[in-house]
């Protein structure tokens, strides 16, 4: 956590966390650092509460364990470059906010994120590279601040009444060079209503200083998509060249594809859109340009 950690001659590289086991890392007894008492009452920043927090490494591999009701992120990555993270479960409900599964921050390349099942609090993986970054005061002095080169496969969860997975970038940081391939959404019948979208692309929120502009949040492919939440794919902020096939739409989702009032988006192509829902409604909702996605 110290200052003088954070530059290029203090990287820290060729690691390898490797659960062999039934391996278990549980947040334990509630500390009250929460993300409203943060910096109040004399208690530190809610960073300090992240199960795991990598910043300023290279050469990364993070596998096979179990994450149980966290404190606050499951895991956390700022400027980190050539990272595999896989094979994690998470067990987050949702009594502590920001309850995130795998969370993605500024100036991280080169990711291989497989893998991923579980319950998250939150987003089950956010790649979120915001302008207070990064984040939290963690910039490394001398790193490239964008986002670029993901890989994100092979993740099946509920995320409660958020987001699968999740990409969102503001205050000219960018997030280009994405594949997300094979994300499922298994919410239950009970809570599947909640659940926001699937995969959710962008977002008018959470600006410091400038919003997202067309070509921030570029370069993109997204196939297979597996959806019980309220929208499968949701354009939310601005995103271009955007490559999205084979949506997979079930139970009571409102669409299988929504675009969002406040989203800009270009050069976009849509293919393989399979709506599972009653017929009569079929036309109306599989493809929604609207206020909610409905």
């Amino acid at each position: 956590y110290e200052h003088e950690g954070r530059c290029i001659a203090h990287e820290e590289h060729d690691l390898v966390f490797s659960g062999i086991g039934d391996v278990v890392l549980d947040g334990g007894t509630p500390n009250g650092l929460l993300e409203k008492t943060c910096n109040l009452y004399g208690l530190p920043d809610k960073r300090y509460n992240a199960t795991v927090l990598f910043n300023n490494v290279r050469n990364l591999v993070l596998e096979n364990m179990q994450f149980r009701q966290s404190r606050w992120y499951g895991t956390y990555f700022i400027h980190c470059d050539t990272c595999r993270i896989s094979g994690l479960d998470f067990d987050e409900w949702e009594d502590c906010c920001n309850r995130d599964g795998v969370d993605i921050r500024s100036g991280c390349h080169n990711f291989l994120v497989e893998n991923i099942t579980g319950t998250t609090g939150d987003d089950t993986v956010a790649l979120n590279n915001l302008g207070n970054d990064g984040n939290d005061g963690r910039a490394v002095a001398g790193k490239d601040p964008d986002t670029l080169n993901m890989v994100i496969r092979n993740v099946k969860s509920d995320a409660g009444r958020w987001f699968t997975v999740r990409l969102l970038c503001q205050d000219r940081h960018l997030e280009q060079n994405f594949l997300l391939d094979t994300i499922m959404d298994v919410s239950s019948n009970e809570n599947k209503k909640n659940v926001d979208a699937t995969v959710m692309i962008g977002s008018h929120e959470y600006h410091y200083k400038i919003p997202a502009e067309l070509g921030d949040l570029a370069h993109l492919t997204v196939r297979d998509v597996y959806s019980r939440s309220r929208h499968g794919v949701c354009f939310g902020g601005c995103s271009d060249d955007v490559d999205v096939s084979n949506v997979h739409g079930y139970s009571d989702a409102f669409s299988a594809v929504s675009v969002r009032k406040e989203a800009k988006i270009r050069d976009v192509r849509i293919r393989g859109v399979f709506f599972k829902r009653d017929h009569i409604r079929l036309r109306e909702n599989a493809f929604a340009p609207s206020y909610e996605g409905i």
